[in-house]
């Protein structure tokens, strides 16, 4: 009898192991899956906040197409200023050149001359403080005619 439940001892203890086993087992299986949701769930909320990076790169995008076009146009209209005014008094001193009243005319010629630099200079001023090129000043095209000198009375 002796010899029996010795080995009944040994089948029992056997057992035991094997549930202990069983029970590591199921917990190592627990803790796995565990961690793969866990995975899942990060890999899952990476994927979101790429999508997002993603979203927020186009919008940056278009920011940036957005400023250059604004930059681009600020340096045309710049630009165009500066030639209208000159335009302007060109025009201005031809009509002077061709008889019109003098004194009128050119007092509205010195003025659009001295605003177009005024002009220029505030556009150079404001283009630098935003990092745009000074628009090239453009120079008269039509100089004023000599006045005829009066004649010596002596």
């Amino acid at each position: 009898m002796n010899q029996s439940k010795r080995g009944e001892d040994q089948r029992a203890s056997l057992q035991q192991q094997r549930r202990q086993n069983e029970d590591k087992d199921l917990e190592r299986e627990e803790w796995r899956d565990a961690m793969l949701r866990k995975i899942l769930r990060n890999t899952v909320l990476l994927g979101y906040k790429l999508d997002v990076l993603a979203m927020e790169e186009e919008l940056d995008i278009m920011w940036i197409e957005k400023l250059r076009a604004e930059l681009a146009n600020n340096t045309t209209v710049s630009q165009g200023a500066v030639v209208a005014v000159n335009t302007l008094a060109d025009k201005v001193q031809e009509l002077i050149n061709n008889g019109a009243e003098p004194a009128e005319l050119q007092e509205f010629v010195d003025t659009l001359r001295a605003n177009d630099a005024a002009v220029a200079k505030a556009i150079a001023d404001r283009t630098a403080a935003q990092g745009e090129p000074a628009p090239t000043p453009v120079e008269p095209q039509v100089e004023p005619e000599p006045t005829p000198e009066e004649p010596d009375s002596a």
